[in-house]
């Protein structure tokens, strides 16, 4: 049925249909597919004429291999609530109890009562520390805001993830561990050069764990209030540099998630009055993956690529490929290089790099091959 629809809202509005129900399979793949769906639905109108069928059965096979995916989980049991403010106390509690039942019946209510860019709204600042879900709430708030009227219901299995792992967030005393004030330029050097020195495990939450314990945020300059939207750039740019300049073994999911969460945050953080503490987040993410994945000390200066493919290029590139990383990746690239317009050519580099990293490694378990 989603296959044979030929109007891309309506195979959009579909594929979003078939991920309401969270599933019995927890994975990557289970986890990602909200996300991946906005991010090819974003893609999607940038797509070469000849690659538009592939890359419409790419949304297609999302929503069935989501299907596919175990067993539908029964529906959540009704929240007794009046307000979203009730709601968001409900998946407050869900997430402290490690109940994903009471989130999903939260995330429920939210999505019958609030439109997808409410939910982002009211869930971006008191979600900023939490590292459940693979610290991807941000990214999904995100896309919601570009694209407000996104279906909210696939939130369900999302808040559920939030509620699994209550304990891995990031602690306020993680993020001034006596660092001193410093310039953008001196966040970007202290950034680039932070040394990798310990195996952090799997996982996003225990790198940044594992960055903690090395003290690496204790050598990362706090710039001044004035220059947040500045150092979120520092950070876009690290991020980019690492993707096309260190260990490229890390492009798919390490230096991908380097860019696409503290993208994710810089978006959503007009929506509440968190600034600084999002901005810490995002800059403890950054030297966590730089702790854990990077080879080298890159230098504090580069010089920039003569030239690179455009966005559109990799858009779709991208678009007719199986992994949701690098979706994800080629939008970020887009709005990162929007919000830095300076280094534009650095994202498109490094969203063609990603592109060339799965042209080399295609993925063995992809329906369309």
């Amino acid at each position: 049925m989603i296959v044979g629809l030929t109007d891309d809202t309506e195979l959009v509005s579909a594929a979003a249909a078939a991920l309401v129900a969270p599933r019995t399979e927890r994975n990557s793949f289970t986890l990602h597919a909200p996300l991946e769906l906005l991010a090819r639905a974003e893609l999607l109108p940038m797509v070469d004429l000849p690659a538009r069928d592939r890359a419409r059965r790419r949304i297609a096979t999302l929503a069935q291999g989501f299907r596919s995916s175990g067993d539908e989980l029964p529906p959540a049991p009704p929240l007794t609530a009046q307000t979203p403010a009730d709601a968001l106390d409900a998946l407050g509690r869900a997430v402290d109890l490690a109940d994903p039942d009471l989130a999903d019946s939260a995330a429920s209510w939210l999505a019958e009562h609030l439109s997808a860019p409410e939910i982002a709204g009211l869930l971006a600042g008191p979600l900023v520390r939490e590292m459940g879900a693979a610290a991807h709430a941000p990214i999904l708030f995100a896309s919601w805001l570009r694209m407000p009227r996104a279906d909210p219901r696939p939130f369900r299995g999302v808040a559920r993830r939030l509620a699994e792992y209550p304990d891995i967030r990031v602690e306020p005393e993680w993020l001034d561990p006596g660092r001193s004030d410093g310039s953008v330029d001196e966040l970007e050097s202290a950034l680039l050069a932070v040394p990798k020195d310990e195996e952090p495990g799997w996982g996003i939450f225990m790198l940044v764990a594992a960055a903690h314990r090395a003290k690496v945020m204790v050598d990362v300059p706090r710039v001044g209030d004035a220059d947040t939207a500045e150092a979120f750039r520092v950070l876009f740019r690290v991020a980019a540099r690492s993707m096309i300049e260190d260990d490229p073994s890390h492009a798919p999911y390490g230096w991908s998630h380097a860019l696409t969460i503290p993208l994710g945050i810089c978006q959503t953080l007009h929506l509440h009055d968190r600034r600084r503490e999002a901005l810490d987040v995002a800059t403890i993410l950054a030297a966590g993956f730089r702790h854990a994945h990077g080879l080298d000390v890159l230098p504090s200066t580069t010089d920039p690529p003569a030239a690179a493919p455009t966005i559109r290029e990799s858009a779709t590139r991208a678009a007719v490929e199986h992994d949701a990383h690098l979706v994800k990746y080629v939008v970020a690239c887009r709005h990162a290089a929007r919000f830095d317009p300076d280094h534009e050519l650095l994202y498109r580099a490094a969203a063609a790099r990603l592109c060339d990293w799965w042209d080399a490694n295609p993925s063995a378990d992809d329906p369309l091959a």
